[in-house]
């Protein structure tokens, strides 16, 4: 959608969630996805990223009338018609001059995630794509724009398989990131967001496939994470809650349960420092314990349970 969050995809599931009366919770089959948009969001919160280059460009209303008639069609179940309008639509933006590109780059990411939002996923990914070409040629291969281009299509990718997501999506998210670290440096929102995806990418079990470097790698991205926060004076107690929580989930589903408690902790003791009445959501008990077992720590699992039952 528009430019408020460092991924498209994620930011259209947002609004989805707030539309539905379901808060900010992005409704994605990987829970990370709360996590990610959680930290692209923090505009006037934990960072100040108000001067991003991706940031105002379109709002989400202006990046969604870019293809209206098509998504009203996808919408309506007219699939093909809908492909084929937008096709006609796209041709008619074509143009040599720099706005023009541009606004091809914004159609193509625009009806990429109409497409997705009307479970069109696997079809999505070809207007993504379409979109980090367009993209490119537009802006250059370095800019930000074109990270929040692969940061949609990775997205995307990983929301159909998100525990074996396809070939392509780590490279995507380490081009992404290698983009944002550079231009828009360390702290800003975006590169955190991106940081968040690959940390919890390296370490799905699909990719560590049991192997204690690997995991020890994606830990380190969530280390990273967790200094980059600590050199920020704004960060909250919240942004610390929410990354110790989903790095225990990453130890639990790698099952590693000394980490996975130690990290539990470590986010309990952090949300802990929220004032009183203000909601406890950050934590994922059930995600942890359910990971230990199914990795054959239950006794483990249900100690956890114990010592925090009233964060389940």
């Amino acid at each position: 959608m528009g430019k408020e969050s460092a991924s498209r995809v994620y930011a259209a599931l947002a609004v989805l969630a707030f539309l539905s009366g379901t808060g900010f919770t992005c409704p994605a089959k990987d829970p990370v996805a709360r996590l990610a948009a959680y930290m692209s969001s923090m505009q006037g919160g934990a960072f100040d990223a108000s001067s991003a280059p991706t940031k105002s460009r379109l709002s989400d209303a202006q990046f969604a009338d870019l293809t209206a008639q098509p998504a009203a069609e996808l919408q309506a179940g007219d699939i093909e018609k809908a492909k084929a309008d937008f096709e006609v639509l796209l041709q008619s933006r074509e143009g040599p001059d720099h706005e023009s590109q541009v606004r091809y780059g914004d159609t193509l990411e625009s009806f990429g995630v109409a497409m997705f939002m009307a479970d069109q996923k696997e079809a999505s990914l070809a207007y993504l794509e379409r979109g980090i070409s367009a993209f490119r040629r537009a802006f250059g291969p370095r800019h930000p724009e074109v990270a929040v281009a692969l940061n949609s299509w990775a997205d995307a990718a990983k929301e159909i398989s998100p525990e074996s997501p396809p070939t392509g999506t780590d490279e995507a998210y380490e081009e992404a990131y290698e983009i944002r670290l550079a231009s828009l440096g360390p702290s800003d929102p975006e590169t955190l967001s991106n940081l968040v995806e690959l940390a919890n990418l390296k370490g799905l079990p699909a990719r560590t496939n049991g192997d204690p470097a690997k995991v020890q790698t994606a830990a380190n991205l969530f280390e990273q994470l967790i200094e980059a926060l600590k050199q920020n004076p704004r960060s909250t107690p919240s942004n610390f809650g929410l990354v110790y929580s989903e790095l225990s989930v990453m130890y639990a589903k790698n099952g590693d349960a000394k980490n996975a408690a130690s990290n539990f902790d470590l986010a309990v003791r952090a949300v802990g420092q929220l004032p009183d009445g203000e909601p406890k959501e950050y934590l994922a008990l059930d995600r942890v314990t359910e990971a230990l077992i199914a990795t054959g720590h239950r006794s483990e699992a249900e100690a956890l349970t114990a010592k925090y039952a009233s964060c389940a």
